[in-house]
């Protein structure tokens, strides 16, 4: 960000932190929002370990930007000041909107079935999202952000249109930094392998697996199983019969392509780990890790039927 959209960020966490900081702060808060009849009585926190927080913390206090200055005018806190500034409630709805859109993206790219395929498309997508949005805002056409786009309905002397431009040009240098090269391009063949031809650029492959693709491309039996099965799925149950293929196509897919099994992994273990079962023992872990995180659902009505039941005497 640029260093007045930084300013913003800042003064959004020197907020919340004067608010719920203190106990007494926050109860006094909490009970304003109530008798202004507010959706929501408390800010949410930010931290830099929840992924999310930057976005929810920004909508949040968006939208109690006007119980949050009534707040600390009261407390005569000099943050007050910012909220009403005309600017400084246009940037802030702008980065509301802007920090929805970036969580909007790494949602849709969470999930066990998650591919290469699935994020690159993602990420150039929202890479053409980002170009299309410089367009707009250069011809003042801001109903793409939603936040600021209402805001400036009650406040239209105030023009942040070179700020945005700036922001949303940073940020698409960015995405080419961390994404440098687009991995579809030749690969389009693991993706779909009946639908492509081998004498087009699409495939570059060596003889040997060239022809194996040319002999699954017209087995109709594994054709039917492609539109079952995931695409992970369908690799592996093709090994079979063509296992040179299967094997580079797998070493394809293999590479995790987010943190989401990692992380919830994690919150597995923090539930399983808790005050009333923190005596398990790492084999009993194990054993509960494997079946938290299993896709395969346990058939715990045969599980049941096998236990006896405890009656009374």
């Amino acid at each position: 960000m640029s260093p007045e959209l930084h300013e913003i960020m800042s003064v959004a966490v020197k907020t919340v932190n004067y608010i719920k900081k203190n106990a007494l702060h926050a109860r006094c808060f909490a009970a304003l929002c109530d008798n202004l009849d507010s959706d929501h009585l408390q800010l949410l926190y930010h931290s830099e370990v929840r992924w999310l927080s930057k976005g929810r913390v920004l909508n949040r206090l968006f939208e109690l930007r006007r119980q949050v200055y009534m707040f600390l005018q009261d407390q005569r806190s000099p943050l007050a000041e910012h909220y009403i500034d005309d600017y400084f409630c246009a940037k802030l709805a702008y980065l509301s909107d802007i920090f929805d859109q970036l969580n909007q993206l790494n949602m849709s790219m969470q999930g066990r079935n998650s591919s290469v395929f699935l994020v690159a498309d993602k990420i150039e997508g929202f890479k053409k999202k980002i170009i299309l949005w410089k367009r707009r805002v250069k011809d003042k056409r801001l109903d793409i952000f939603p936040l600021l786009s209402e805001n400036l309905e009650s406040t239209p002397h105030v023009d942040i249109s070179e700020q945005i431009i700036h922001h949303l040009e940073q940020l698409l240098q960015k995405f080419d930094y961390y994404f440098p090269e687009d991995p579809r391009p030749g690969n389009l063949w693991i993706l779909n392998p009946f639908a492509i031809n081998s004498a087009t650029k699409d495939v570059a492959l060596p003889a040997e697996l060239e022809n194996e693709l040319i002999e699954l491309s017209e087995d109709s039996t594994l054709k039917l199983s492609y539109q079952e099965v995931d695409l992970a799925s369908f690799w592996i149950h093709a090994s079979k019969e063509y296992p040179l293929l299967s094997e580079r196509a797998t070493k394809f897919l293999l590479p995790f392509t987010t943190t989401y099994l990692c992380e919830s992994g994690f919150s597995t273990v923090a539930v399983t780990k808790s005050k009333a079962r923190n005596s398990l023992k790492t084999d009993t872990l194990n054993a509960t890790l494997r079946v938290s995180l299993s896709p395969i659902k346990p058939r715990l009505d045969l599980i049941i039927s096998n236990m006896q039941a405890q009656v009374s005497q």
